[in-house]
């Protein structure tokens, strides 16, 4: 038994809502927002800017998300709510970045998916 309670914790990623992450992408690197944490899964927004070079703190007026697809470098689609796996998440290698805060908006995806079928990628 201690051995799956320990199995489990491995896969779990560590984090708290409102904190703010980098993710590597195609040598640049984006950022997500932890909107909810749940023991099956964790709730993100991928914002559509790009850094070449990794940041160490950013100005969170700054972020925008991007909902169509445009060919260039400078942004990604941008997604308000994703509910991802505790073992997907750890795959985009996310970095801390800071923390910040949940602001009621944001969770409105969140809570149509609360409501919905609840199924985590």
């Amino acid at each position: 038994m201690l051995n799956r309670l320990f199995k489990k914790r491995k896969k779990t990623f560590k984090c708290k809502e409102g904190e703010l992450y980098t993710i590597p992408n195609k040598g640049q690197y984006g950022i997500i927002k932890i909107l909810k944490v749940k023991p099956k899964g964790i709730h993100v927004c991928m914002y559509s800017n790009l850094y070449f070079d990794k940041p160490s703190n950013i100005d969170e007026g700054q972020l925008f998300i991007n909902t169509t697809s445009k060919n260039n470098n400078s942004a990604l689609v941008g997604i308000c709510h994703s509910p991802l796996t505790h073992v997907n998440i750890k795959r985009w290698n996310p970095e801390f970045l800071q923390k910040s805060i949940v602001e009621e908006h944001e969770l409105e995806g969140y809570y149509m998916w609360e409501n919905s079928n609840q199924h985590y990628v």
